[in-house]
C-alpha cells in the first residue's frame, strides 16, 4: 500500500501537497465514525439513534480493517511481503509477538479477535460505544506494545513511498 498524494497549484502560483497513508486514513475515517455517532446520539431523537448505530458500526469495520492493515504490513516488513498472506489475523498477531519479550498478556485482545472472525455479523449487530472503545483500547494497546518493543510503526514515514515523485514534481517547479 502506498502514500496518497494529492497536489493542488493554486492560480497565484502557490502550492498545496496533501499526503496520507492508507493507515492514517483508516484512523481518521474512525474517529470521523465515531464523533458523528456520539453526534447523533446526542441528538436524543428516534432517527438519531438510528443514525448513530450506522456509524458506529462503520466505524467498528473500519477500526478492525486499520488494525489489520497494520499488523498485515508489519508482517510484510518482518517476514517478507508474501508471508502469511490469507492467513488469521490471531496468527499474524502471535507471530508478531515472538518478535518482543512476551511481557504482556493479550488474551483479551485474542479473544476479541476470535470472535470478530468468527462472527462478524454478530459483532457488527451488537456494536455500541463500550465495545467500540474496548476495540479500541484493545487495538492500541497492542500496537504501542509492538511499537515499543520493535522498530516497527503504526503510521510509516509521512510520503516515504512518494518521496521520489514529489522531489521530482518539486524539482520541476
Amino acid at each position: 500500500m502506498k502514500s496518497k498524494i494529492g497536489i493542488t497549484v493554486f492560480s497565484n502560483g502557490d502550492i498545496d501537497v496533501l499526503q496520507a497513508s492508507l493507515w492514517e486514513e483508516l484512523w481518521n475515517d474512525y474517529t470521523f465514525y465515531r464523533k458523528k455517532a456520539h453526534h447523533q446520539y446526542e441528538k436524543n431523537t428516534k432517527k438519531g439513534a438510528f443514525l448513530a448505530r450506522r456509524y458506529e458500526r462503520a466505524a467498528c469495520l473500519t477500526l478492525y480493517e486499520w488494525f489489520e492493515a497494520i499488523v498485515s504490513r508489519w508482517i510484510g516488513e518482518t517476514s517478507g511481503q508474501n508471508a502469511l498472506e490469507g492467513a488469521p489475523l490471531l496468527l499474524k498477531c502471535q507471530r508478531l509477538l515472538m518478535l518482543t519479550p512476551k511481557e504482556e498478556d493479550f488474551s483479551h485482545l485474542f479473544g476479541l479477535i476470535n470472535r470478530a472472525d468468527a462472527k462478524r455479523t454478530a459483532l457488527v449487530e451488537t456494536i455500541n460505544e463500550d465495545r467500540l472503545d474496548d476495540m479500541e483500547a484493545s487495538f492500541c494497546h497492542y500496537i504501542s506494545y509492538i511499537e515499543a518493543s520493535t522498530t516497527l510503526t503504526r503510521f510509516p514515514e509521512q510520503g516515504k513511498n512518494s518521496k521520489g515523485l514529489l522531489d521530482s514534481l518539486l524539482g520541476n517547479l
